[in-house]
Parts: structure tokens; sequence; C-alpha cells
């Protein structure tokens, strides 16, 4: 779970995130997306995803959240707002952040 002191940051992360993602950029950006996946695009398009240098990008160092799933969770949100602000400006950025949850189970008996 998350720690007390990490909801209001990530709140605050995921906040931005959302701003930037409702922007009418964005829409016109999945829209020029779809035309450009349909073969009908009316200007080239550019993908940019720094696979190998997100190490150098978002060291863990930069890090504030202490617990995994608050690592996770900024990362995730640090790595949108990274991309919107320099990476690529035909980058889309979406508000959602996936999770993955984990369950010891044991049976006895």
């Amino acid at each position: 779970m998350f720690l007390d002191e990490e909801v209001p940051y990530l709140r605050g992360l995921a906040k931005e995130v959302r701003d930037i993602s409702q922007r009418p950029e964005q829409e016109e950006k999945r829209n020029k997306w779809k035309e450009h996946n349909s073969l009908k695009g009316k200007e080239p398009m550019v993908f940019v995803y720094p696979d190998g240098a997100w190490t150098e990008l978002l060291p863990d160092s930069a890090l504030r959240c202490k617990s995994e799933l608050g690592r996770s969770l900024e990362h995730q949100l640090l790595v949108k707002l990274i991309r919107s602000k320099y990476v690529c400006k035909t980058s889309m950025i979406s508000s959602s952040a996936s999770l993955t949850l984990l369950s010891n189970h044991i049976s006895v008996g």
C-alpha cells in the first residue's frame, strides 16, 4: 500500500498528468495518430520512446516515494510528464496508469 505521506504527492502528479491528457491538443494528437495509422495522415508522425535511457532520465534516486507501490506509480506518472514536456511533441499522454497487486495465498489443510 501507499504510505500516508505519499498520497498527496502522488495525487498532485496524477492531477498534472490528467490535466495534460485533457488538453485539446491531446485529442488533436489522437486524431492525427489515427489518421496516420490508417494511412490517411497528412504529415509524418514520430514516436519517440527512450527505452534504454529511462534510468538516466529518471534514476531511482529521483523518486520521492518509499513504498514499492508508490515508487511504481510515481515512476509511471513522471515518465508521462517527462514525455509531455521534453521528449516528443507528437506523443499522446493518457491519464491511465496500471498497478500490479500481488497477493500471497497459502492453502492450509
